[in-house]
């Protein structure tokens, strides 16, 4: 009597938990479909793209462009450097949402699209996993549970602009998509900073560059990204610092980057991520 018992439970709650363990799998595996189709779709809009793009660049091509901005380029750059395609990279670091949450280590793959504006973004924190896209002025993110069980969604204008802040930002991982050639505009400042614009769309982004005395970019600033507050977006001025610069493929990046909002009550930092390694295609 009991014995049947115990097996009914097995076999009503063994069902169960089958039934939802192949329900997760199943999200899981839409989730990296979609990833997939999305990282297709930037590859073919390049393939279409790639016929009008040069593909080297030498040291009195960088255009007219600020002091410290031609200094920069020179200094990461070899004397001759081809236009990269694409960069993909994989990355540690830690992250948190909000200033007394813990800190969770991060492992993060992305795939950027270096001539024009695209990228997708997959990383891990805890047991929560994110997912950003961007593509043709739209931007999309995603915040799941185990990789299956949505927990936020986002798009629409905010996020759209935040996504193509954080591709022109996160360029000096790929930094071929920097040059005047590929849509940045340059803007002087002073002898230590400069401002770059990048359209595209509908869209429009501006960010402060600083640079130290070695002509490598230490911290980038902008009033263009949203922050998601209390359900609801909310403009602050974000910074990024860039540290440990290291050399892939004979060009010359920072390893560690550095997220920060600077709020009225303080700066919160959120996050650091740390390259793990960078593919380039050319």
């Amino acid at each position: 009597m009991v014995a049947g018992r115990i097996m009914q439970f097995l076999i009503i709650f063994g069902g169960f938990f089958g039934a939802l363990f192949l329900s997760l799998a199943g999200a899981a595996l839409v989730t990296n479909m979609r990833i997939a189709r999305a990282f297709s779709r930037i590859r073919k809009k390049e393939r279409s793209h790639h016929g009008t793009i040069r593909a080297m660049v030498q040291s009195h091509e960088y255009g007219n462009v600020p002091a410290p901005v031609k200094t920069y380029f020179r200094t990461i750059f070899p004397e001759t450097q081809s236009m990269m395609r694409f960069a993909h990279i994989r990355h540690g670091g830690q992250f948190r949402q909000r200033p007394d949450d813990e800190w969770y280590p991060v492992r993060g793959l992305a795939h950027y699209s270096a001539d024009e504006p695209g990228f997708v973004w997959k990383g891990r924190f805890g047991n929560k996993t994110a997912h950003l896209t961007y593509l043709n002025g739209h931007g999309n993110s995603f915040l799941k549970l185990f990789n299956s069980i949505p927990l936020l969604e986002s798009s629409g204008n905010e996020t759209s602009i935040s996504l193509l802040v954080r591709y022109l930002m996160e360029a000096v991982w790929y930094p071929t998509a920097l040059l005047p050639m590929n849509g940045v505009q340059w803007h002087s400042i002073d002898n230590t900073s400069a401002r770059m614009t990048l359209r595209d769309n509908s869209l429009s982004v501006s960010v402060t560059v600083f640079f130290d005395e070695n002509g490598l970019i230490t911290r980038m600033e902008t009033q263009d990204k949203f922050r998601d507050f209390k359900n609801h977006f909310e403009k602050a001025r974000f910074i990024m610092l860039c540290k440990d610069y290291k050399k892939f493929d004979s060009v010359l990046v920072p390893t560690t980057l550095q997220f920060i909002w600077a709020l009225p009550e303080g700066d919160f930092h959120y996050g650091e991520f740390i390259v793990n390694a960078i593919a380039y295609e050319y």
